[in-house]
């Protein structure tokens, strides 16, 4: 399959530029690929490599509107030429345990801990779909974006409070759409709240609340991907979400635990699991 997102080798005369950096050219939609990666979604929504394959068939020019913000801050041009290497801090393990109790970076330590999550994990997914992150690229820049946009994922579940519950990611999407909109996180979302709803009807009006309040929240905070991560992860969590502008999800905290655990079949990560270590900040 291949690589849409930052391929190998372009044409020079259908290359563009943003912000100095060399982007590929916009690919077309694949209405059928996306349906396809819809199915299989919906089917098992446990496997993240259907996701990847969703946004490869769908994103096009969306996904740029994310490099181009993060490309005009200069922690962002930091990110984009390879100075910060997000999949390297969070790989920290020890450093970030022996932060202080409290700290953006020991709440994450804790999360991955307790759900045996690893960043190499977001990236073997990617792979599975296509998106070979070690392969040979003249978009560097672009790769990079990538990577750090999806190892930031677990850290994004921190900051903004959402568990790795079926809503909880539901809600970090919309979060992730209210940043930049993307047809891809769009049509996951909609995919997620009909399926939220449709299994749990007794509390479908708060589960749509509680969607919207995410895009919301989303919308309201400062752009959160071309934040100084090295700095994030020393920070009290509570000082962090408030220099972001990073809302309480108080709606999504009042639907029971126990409901938002068993939506669409928890899983093992879910089912497993007590309740979430996100309460930091918010007490």
């Amino acid at each position: 399959m291949t690589n849409r997102l930052f391929p190998e080798q372009c044409d020079e005369a259908a290359m563009e530029y943003i912000n100095g950096y060399p982007v590929p050219p916009v690919a077309r939609m694949q209405p059928l690929r996306a349906a396809m990666s819809m199915i299989r979604i919906f089917r098992d929504i446990e496997e993240t490599s259907h996701v990847y394959d969703l946004f490869q068939a769908v994103s096009g020019k969306a996904y740029r509107r994310g490099f181009e913000q993060l490309s005009q801050t200069d922690y962002g041009r930091r990110i984009l030429d390879g100075e910060v290497r997000i999949e390297a801090l969070l790989s920290r393990r020890d450093w970030l345990a022996g932060l202080p109790e409290g700290t953006v970076g020991h709440c994450y330590y804790k999360m991955v801990e307790a759900k045996g999550f690893a960043v190499d994990g977001l990236l073997d997914a990617a792979k599975h779909a296509g998106i070979d992150v070690d392969a040979p690229t003249m978009f560097a820049a672009y790769r990079r974006y990538f990577i750090h946009f999806e190892v930031s994922h677990d850290l994004w579940h921190v900051l903004s409070g959402y568990d790795t519950d079926a809503l909880g990611e539901i809600c970090l999407l919309e979060v992730y759409r209210g940043q930049w909109p993307d047809i891809g996180l769009r049509l996951l979302m909609l995919m997620g709240t009909i399926g939220a709803m449709a299994e749990r009807f007794d509390h479908s009006r708060n589960i749509r609340r509680a969607i919207h309040e995410g895009y919301r929240h989303g919308q309201q905070a400062e752009f959160i991907l071309a934040a100084d991560i090295e700095r994030l992860l020393e920070l009290p969590l509570k000082q962090a979400r408030a220099e972001l502008n990073i809302k309480e999800p108080k709606i999504y905290r009042s639907i029971p635990y126990t409901v938002r655990r068993d939506l669409q079949g928890g899983g093992q990560t879910v089912q497993d699991q007590p309740e979430p270590v996100f309460e930091v900040g918010w007490t």
